[in-house]
């Protein structure tokens, strides 16, 4: 939550200290949405490397690759159960509905 909240914060003072006047026609609009839209991936995108990167350094996976897919699937909430983590490990990675 703090990658999230420090990323997004620096996003907004990117555009306030900016200073520019908002955008009126279509183009303009749609570049600035693509900007923050694109922003916002990588700031999800760092979170999800950085849970990989904990994943690794805390042994709760085997290898990079394990860790990167776990991180990710758990991360977006889109399964579980094709990779488990050792039943140590478990309840840091238990997704909840």
């Amino acid at each position: 939550m703090l990658v999230h909240a420090t990323g997004f914060a620096l996003l907004l003072r990117a555009f306030i200290k900016s200073r520019a006047v908002p955008p009126t026609q279509t183009w303009p609009i749609a570049w600035l949405l693509i900007r923050v839209t694109w922003s916002l991936i990588l700031i999800h995108a760092a979170e999800i490397t950085l849970w990989a990167l904990v994943y690794l350094w805390a042994g709760c996976v085997p290898d990079a690759e394990s860790a990167f897919y776990f991180s990710g699937a758990t991360y977006t909430t889109i399964g579980y159960g094709d990779l488990v983590l050792a039943k140590p490990w478990r309840i840091l990675g238990r997704s909840r509905a």
